[in-house]
């Protein structure tokens, strides 16, 4: 699957993001579910959402569901199954997450300080949301 666009939003007001993205998906015909992360301020993104005709599914992240959609992601990269293109700010982001370990030896997945991992985990879960729609080829991966 390849990446063939993003997004980035940092700073935009919710209602912006919601405009935005309707325009986003507008691009694809076939766009099934907007996956996003709920977690925190997020649940207002998703209250919002639902004032629209989008279809979408909020995930929020706790260190089990980062770990699984990352498990994925990079079992993805080793088989090659996925292509990003060179956004600059994705690949450093790819280049400095973090893995360290809980006390009971669960791997957590995040930016360092200073920096964010917004990209990384939208990867992450356009990735997810393709391989649940995976008995359909769409061949692109939207964040």
């Amino acid at each position: 699957s390849d990446v063939c666009s993003s997004d980035l939003m940092k700073g935009v007001g919710y209602p912006i993001q919601i405009k935005r993205l309707k325009i986003f998906t507008e691009k694809f015909a076939e766009c099934l579910t907007v996956w996003h992360d709920k977690t925190g301020v997020g649940v207002a993104l998703d209250d919002m959402l639902g004032q629209t005709e989008l279809p979408f599914r909020g995930i929020t992240f706790s260190n089990a569901s980062k770990n699984e959609l990352m498990v994925k992601l990079m079992l993805s990269f080793e088989q090659e199954s996925i292509r990003i293109p060179q956004i600059n700010h994705l690949v450093n982001e790819l280049t400095d997450i973090e893995v360290k370990s809980t006390l009971t030896g669960l791997p957590t997945y995040a930016a360092p300080d200073g920096s964010t991992d917004d990209m990384v985990m939208a990867l992450a879960l356009g990735h997810a949301a393709m391989l649940e729609h995976s008995e359909r080829n769409y061949g692109i991966i939207e964040f």
